[in-house]
C-alpha cells in the first residue's frame, strides 16, 4: 500500500483565475510541482480533490476516471528506491 505523506492545500491558478468565473464545460489548466527529494525508498501515490471554497465541502469527482476514493482521483502511483 502506498504511503500516506500528508496534503497539500492550493488554490486553482494561484486565485488568478477562480472557478467562479469558469464557463460550463471549461478546461482550465494548472500546474503543481512536488520534489520527491526528501522521500525515503518506498511506494507512492498523488491524489487529487476539489473543494467548494466557501462550504469546505469536497465536490464530488466522477467514477469512471480511474481510482475514486473519498471523493479524490488517484492521479498517479510511483515506486522509488529497491
Amino acid at each position: 500500500m502506498p504511503k500516506l505523506l500528508g496534503q497539500m492545500d492550493q488554490a486553482i491558478t494561484g486565485h488568478a483565475y477562480p472557478p467562479t468565473v469558469w464557463s460550463a464545460g471549461e478546461v482550465v489548466v494548472d500546474s503543481v510541482q512536488l520534489s520527491a527529494a526528501n522521500l525515503q525508498a518506498g511506494r507512492y501515490a498523488v491524489w487529487m480533490g476539489l473543494y467548494s471554497p466557501l462550504t469546505q465541502i469536497r465536490v464530488a469527482v466522477e467514477a469512471g476516471v480511474g481510482v475514486v476514493s473519498e471523493g479524490r482521483a488517484r492521479l498517479l502511483e510511483f515506486q522509488l528506491g529497491p
